[in-house]
């Protein structure tokens, strides 16, 4: 029997934040982990956090793990990694199984924090079981943690935020998505993130769902159907997508088991992803001694967790009758907690978490994003670079204000606030461009050369462009508008460098995005597999009408019609020819506009032996 002060199941977020709190109270605390390294969720989010640029924020994931380590007192803790707890019995004492040496023990722990995170869900379909199906988090410990690429071409179904980011991660690691489906009328996840992946031309179609994978020994394409408001597949609108990766991002359940195990109450809360255990804001649940936080307690994001966890040790180490000074670390928790979920985005999760606390207090959610603002813009003729913020939801996050040293960035003491900007106090350093984890906030400055205009973009791809490459200015939707010119490279430490192209100052306000010139091997027509290289070559041999185009490489005819790539290509005739295309033809859009099958117009009849027949 081993006997310790606080048992903590799970060394992710949440599990390290309470480490954190029952460590420097003095506590001897186990952590045990099934996992190979600490850090759960954290190991393999390559993306930089919202919130508070004090908890985190503006840091990319994978950093953040070993800055909760550093944070524990090592003194009094014990990790257990590639060991889980398996049971928790009647008399609360855990049973917990370390793999490495094959051997079962049990816990005597004075409080149990269960902090086991959540797994992800699937959603029923035909053929779902043929190789190259995972859910969303398993592609990023593929990636991000095992250096795997799934595959080259990815379907993601679900544009929540982990849909979307999964989805941007796979197009940093050199895949290509070719699709995102969302059955919801509007995407899930923030907006930034959304914008990010269709200005690199990723087409997102909302109302739809995966009817069947199809394949013989692994996925070879989707099948996908537009469904009504009732959720029902609509007859004929449906279509097929070549893919050799489907990628679920559908949700995230509670793992639970072991709070059912100890008895805890527990009630469903669709919001917070299903069962979660009734517990109260210190995190403490109806059976004496044990806690939870993080996922555990109901999905939402990491930094909610780490201050759940933090929240959960305070209540251990109270309850163990440590001496300190616990009202104000509280206060300063439920502070910032209360914070996260403010706004649009965050009201949901406060209103299920108050229904689980018993906690009387009206929630009300911004029915419309605010948006940035610009308290004073930029005088006409300015010479020095300025920014324009593109950032229109109440997120709970303020690395751009943190950044500015000039305070030409204003947010305020509530982190939901949108960015207002002061030109008048801009510099024109543009280091906040490098801090936004949304990549929102882009830079327009005069080149000096007559018409031209140099804008700064985010970048966090590779290989990183050199100065005096061509490259193809995109617009907002993956569009390309023109042909550009690379100004200058700024490398930055935290990953997001600022890549700045010479453009003509007409098209100021509407590129955001670029692709490589030389990236020939880009497929553009996705239906039919025609690169970049091939649209380019056909242009130069004086096919610059876009109906030309179309009949000798029958670009647009396959099942989207030119639903992804149309505008691409007549942005890469007027690019490399100075012909407007939109002034002749654009080619003809016939019906159906989705694909169906052949059944859809065959009527039900009867052989003349009497057998019905479609």
């Amino acid at each position: 029997m081993i006997k310790t002060d606080v048992l903590i199941v799970g060394g992710g977020p949440a599990g390290l934040g309470a480490a954190i709190e029952t460590t420097k109270a003095g506590l001897r605390t186990i952590v045990v982990d099934e996992n190979q390294r600490l850090g759960g969720q954290l190991i393999k989010q390559t993306h930089k956090f919202f919130g508070s640029s004090s908890h985190f924020a503006g840091t990319r994931g994978i950093l953040i793990q070993d800055e909760l380590v550093k944070e524990m007192e090592k003194g009094n803790l014990k990790l257990l990694e590639e060991t889980a707890c398996s049971a928790i019995f009647d008399d609360g004492i855990a049973g917990i199984y370390d793999v490495k040496r094959n051997r079962f023990e049990k816990v005597k722990a004075k409080r149990t924090i269960i902090a086991a995170g959540a797994s992800e869900k699937f959603i029923p379909f035909r053929n779902n079981d043929l190789p190259g199906i995972y859910g969303a988090g398993g592609v990023q410990t593929l990636m991000n943690a095992g250096g795997v690429l799934p595959g080259k071409k990815i379907l993601m179904i679900g544009a929540g935020n982990i849909g979307l980011i999964v989805s941007y991660q796979l197009l940093q690691a050199g895949a290509s998505v070719v699709g995102i489906i969302e059955a919801a009328p509007k995407q899930g996840g923030y907006e930034v993130h959304l914008a990010k992946i269709k200005r690199m031309g990723v087409p997102v179609l909302f109302n739809h769902s995966i009817i069947a994978a199809e394949g013989k020994d692994k996925v070879e394409a989707a099948v996908i159907g537009e469904i009504d408001k009732n959720w029902k597949f609509i007859d004929g609108k449906q279509r097929r997508i070549e893919c050799d990766t489907i990628c679920l991002a559908v949700g995230l359940t509670p793992t639970s088991e072991l709070l059912w195990q100890a008895g805890v109450e527990m009630m469903y809360l669709p919001a917070l992803g299903g069962y979660v255990p009734r517990h109260n804001e210190y995190m403490q649940t109806n059976v004496p001694g044990i806690l939870v936080a993080g996922d555990a307690a109901g999905i939402g994001e990491a930094t909610s967790a780490i201050i759940e966890g933090r929240l959960a040790g305070l209540s251990a180490a109270k309850g163990l009758k440590v001496k300190m000074d616990f009202g104000k670390r509280y206060n300063d928790l439920l502070t910032y907690l209360d914070g996260l979920r403010r706004g649009s985005t965050g009201f949901k999760v406060k209103a299920a978490k108050n229904t689980v606390w018993n906690k009387k207090e009206e929630i009300k959610g911004d029915a419309f994003a605010r948006g940035s603002k610009t308290k004073r813009a930029p005088e006409p003729g300015r010479k020095k670079p300025y920014i324009v913020i593109e950032c229109d939801e109440d997120i709970p996050c303020n690395p751009c204000e943190a950044s500015c040293s000039f305070k030409a960035i204003e947010i305020g003491q509530d982190i939901t606030n949108p960015p207002v900007f002061d030109a008048e106090k801009c510099t024109g350093c543009l280091k906040c461009i490098t801090s936004c984890p949304g990549l929102a906030i882009f830079g327009i400055a005069e080149s000096g050369e007559p018409g031209k205009t140099v804008i700064s973009i985010p970048y966090e791809m590779l290989p990183l462009p050199e100065k005096g490459d061509k490259v193809w200015a995109c617009g907002r939707e993956g569009e390309i508008i023109c042909e550009a010119v690379v100004h200058s490279v700024r490398k930055s430490p935290n990953k997001t460098h600022i890549a700045s192209i010479i453009v003509d100052g007409e098209y100021k306000n509407d590129i955001r995005h670029f692709i490589p010139f030389s990236a020939k091997d880009a497929v553009i027509c996705r239906c039919l597999d025609i690169t970049c290289g091939e649209i380019e070559e056909a242009i130069s041999r004086g096919y610059t009408d876009f109906e030309e185009l179309k009949r000798y490489l029958r670009v647009t005819t396959g099942p989207c019609q030119g639903r992804t790539c149309r505008s691409i290509i007549m942005g890469m005739i007027k690019a490399g020819t100075g012909i407007d295309p939109s002034k002749g033809s654009t080619g003809t859009r016939r019906p159906p506009e989705a694909s169906l099958p052949f059944s859809a117009f065959v009527k039900k009849g009867r052989r003349s032996g009497g057998k019905n027949e479609k």
